[in-house]
């Protein structure tokens, strides 16, 4: 089994291919590689796309788009990463999982990690708890207005 960040992944190809044909076939080709070579014991692939502050990696109606250049593209061209990614894992007749982490950090649209709380942080402080590594502190699951927003992304 494979835990696969596809955010991460698409903000490094990004930065590699920005000036390149940077198509939603040519990404999948890359991203897929490593499973597709011969004597690949990969027989699962853990999607790990959902829960990010920036917004939904995915058309949604409960949270904005994220605000990256290539993914802004690909929903231009009517591209829904994540379907594309879990069909093309069960194409290749692997087990496929969506992972939506349910307490994300604060992360860049460029990649990174940022210094600002989320917008939905500073709207909502009842929504978040303190962490001690985590300066802008991690959802509060037992808040029923953050639990509601939850389930509703899901």
């Amino acid at each position: 089994m494979v835990q696969y960040d596809a955010n991460d992944v698409m903000c490094s190809y990004w930065k590699l291919h920005r000036n390149d044909d940077t198509s939603f076939d040519r990404f999948r080709d890359a991203v897929f590689s490593y499973a597709d070579e011969p004597g690949s014991q990969i027989d699962a692939i853990w999607w790990d796309i959902g829960g990010s502050p920036l917004g939904s990696s995915y058309p949604s109606k409960v949270q904005p788009p994220v605000v990256h250049p290539l993914l802004q593209q690909w929903l231009r061209e009517g591209v829904d990463w994540v379907e594309e990614l879990v069909s093309n894992t069960r194409r290749r007749k692997l087990e496929v999982f969506w992972n939506h982490r349910i307490s994300e950090v604060e992360c860049l649209p460029e990649g990174g990690l940022s210094k600002q709380p989320a917008p939905l942080k500073i709207e909502h402080p009842d929504w978040v708890v303190p962490a001690s590594w985590w300066p802008q502190g991690m959802w509060n699951l037992a808040a029923t207005g953050l639990r509601e927003h939850k389930v509703a992304i899901l």
